[in-house]
């Protein structure tokens, strides 16, 4: 797994080189607000486990771990899965369920979807997300633009990191089960 000092390096190289809180990440851009909101939340909520779907190489992970050590990782790539706790998995075949109900038993749990299919995910992620869990999405408004859905499953909006999020215009939405 990519340690947190890993991605803190790669971040403070990338300030330090750009001067702006963005980081080029072997899959891709990723703000460094959003790596450290993963952070925030997971030491607010202190889950048992954390769950990403499209976790890439592990940084989102590595910072959910530094803000809380106590938390059970667990990752899903199938694209170049790399680290001791990215499974190789694609969540879209019949199996993954059954792959990834073990992990969700033990509440509070904290649910992040990154992979390709947001709404899906959030739907299918949905079913395992219980009082006081919380579950969120990348790309927000640009792939999930309407929380319609979300808020019809039960979910109510995390509206607490808003300030953070419009503050450095980050790409995340958050729902909590009341």
């Amino acid at each position: 797994m990519v340690t947190f000092q890993d991605a803190l390096d790669a971040v403070e190289e990338e300030r330090g080189r750009l001067g702006v809180l963005v980081k080029q990440f072997p899959h891709g851009m990723h703000r460094i607000c959003e790596l450290e909101l993963l952070g925030m939340i997971a030491k607010d909520y202190k889950p048992h486990t954390y769950i990403e779907l499209g976790c890439g190489k592990g940084y989102g992970m590595a910072f959910v771990k530094q803000a809380h050590p106590e938390v059970r990782l667990v990752g899903y790539e199938s694209w170049e899965p790399t680290g001791q706790y990215v499974r190789d998995f694609d969540i879209f075949s019949p199996s993954f369920l059954a792959d990834v109900t073990p992990f969700t038993g033990v509440a509070p749990l904290f649910v992040y979807t990154d992979n390709g299919h947001k709404i899906t995910e959030l739907k299918m992620m949905s079913t395992f997300i219980k009082k006081g869990d919380i579950i969120g999405t990348h790309d927000w408004p640009n792939e999930v633009c309407d929380e319609t859905f979300m808020l019809d499953l039960g979910f109510v909006h995390a509206a607490e990191y808003d300030e953070y999020i419009n503050k450095y215009a980050s790409l995340q939405r958050f729902w909590k089960r009341p």
